[in-house]
C-alpha cells in the first residue's frame, strides 16, 4: 500500500523517491524494513528483503537510476 504511494509521488512528480525503514521496533512502531528506490516513472529499480539486515546502494544519473542490496552480517 505505502509502495503504491510512493510510486505514484515518482510519477507525478517525476522525479525518485528513496525510502529506508528500519528492521527491528524503534519508538514503539512495528517496522518491516523493505528500503527501496523508485525511478521518476515509479518503476522500483532496488527493494531489499522484509527484516534483513543490509544496506540498499543507489546511483542517481542521467538515466538510468542503477541499485544493488548488500546484506550486512554480524561478525
Amino acid at each position: 500500500m505505502d509502495a503504491q504511494i510512493l510510486s505514484d509521488i515518482a510519477s507525478e512528480h517525476t522525479i525518485p523517491v528513496l525510502l529506508s525503514n528500519h528492521i527491528s521496533q524503534t519508538g514503539g512502531w512495528d517496522t518491516c524494513g523493505k528500503n527501496a528506490v523508485w525511478d521518476s516513472s515509479g518503476k522500483v529499480v532496488v527493494s531489499s528483503n522484509g527484516k534483513e539486515k543490509s544496506l540498499v546502494l543507489c546511483t542517481i544519473s542521467d538515466n538510468p537510476i542503477t541499485g544493488s542490496v548488500k546484506n550486512i552480517t554480524n561478525n
